[in-house]
């Protein structure tokens, strides 16, 4: 990290902002690829009126995509600039590290690293801000929808596989929530989203869940997003039962 800065508490747009730059770097065939997910900036950080002051000497930046040539590309991409920039903060890109996705159960605590959105504005523009109660089955079938989808447009999966991955749920921690209420908290916030010329308010969630959903589609979902527009920044997990074993990668 090159110097302190302020960044905005929710800053998926600008990080989105700089993949597309990095993106439209991209072989043809990759510019217009949209199967991937990222977390917000993680780093020691201490909250101002106007944002986040980040203080660490790094910053680290979560990011997941179904195809590893993909990644790959946008890595060399990225390592070729001598810095990038994310509102204020200019950033040096360093090193970095492979998590592996380990093969999951049909039932996983999960945790949200960005909020979890459940429809895409541009298919629902009310419900895609309505609040809707984690609780209520409604939630789980609109998480369900917009997250098959995207694995249907895939094309990894064929008709027989598809029809395995119906028997899905998304249970809220209800302690969890129930201590959020006492303290007047909340778990779910509108976000404004920017698709091409379209400005659209969406309502994200965060809050811990053990997520019911087979195995394949646990692995689609770890590496594009649970949810509607993972490409934008919403929708990443992580266990709850602790970090995935990672190691250094070369990307040079």
């Amino acid at each position: 990290m090159l110097g302190k800065a302020i960044v905005p508490f929710h800053h998926q747009p600008l990080i989105a902002q700089m993949i597309e730059f990095l993106r439209q770097q991209l072989p043809p065939e990759d510019a217009h690829y949209l199967h991937y997910h990222f977390s917000s900036l993680k780093g020691q950080i201490k909250i101002q009126k106007n944002g986040l002051l980040y203080q660490s000497k790094h910053v680290t930046l979560v990011f997941a995509a179904l195809s590893p040539a993909f990644v790959q590309k946008l890595l060399k991409v990225l390592f070729a600039q001598p810095k990038v920039r994310i509102g204020s903060l200019w950033l040096k890109p360093e090193y970095v590290e492979e998590e592996v996705v380990p093969e999951l159960p049909f039932e996983s605590k999960m945790l949200c690293l960005s909020p979890l959105v459940l429809i895409d504005p541009r298919a629902d523009a009310y419900n895609a801000k309505r609040l809707i109660s984690p609780a209520d089955n409604l939630f789980s079938d609109l998480v369900y929808e917009s997250t098959i989808l995207r694995a249907e447009a895939s094309g990894l999966y064929d008709e027989a596989t598809l029809n395995e991955f119906y028997r899905f749920q998304v249970v809220p921690d209800e302690g969890y929530l129930q201590r959020l209420a006492a303290q007047d908290k909340k778990y779910a916030r509108l976000y404004e989203v920017t698709q091409g010329k379209s400005h659209s308010d969406v309502r994200g969630y965060s809050f811990p869940f053990t997520l019911y959903a087979h195995p394949l589609l646990k692995r689609f979902i770890m590496l594009t997003g649970l949810g509607a527009l993972p490409h934008l920044g919403y929708g990443m997990l992580d266990l709850a039962s602790g970090p995935m074993p990672k190691h250094r990668i070369d990307i040079h």
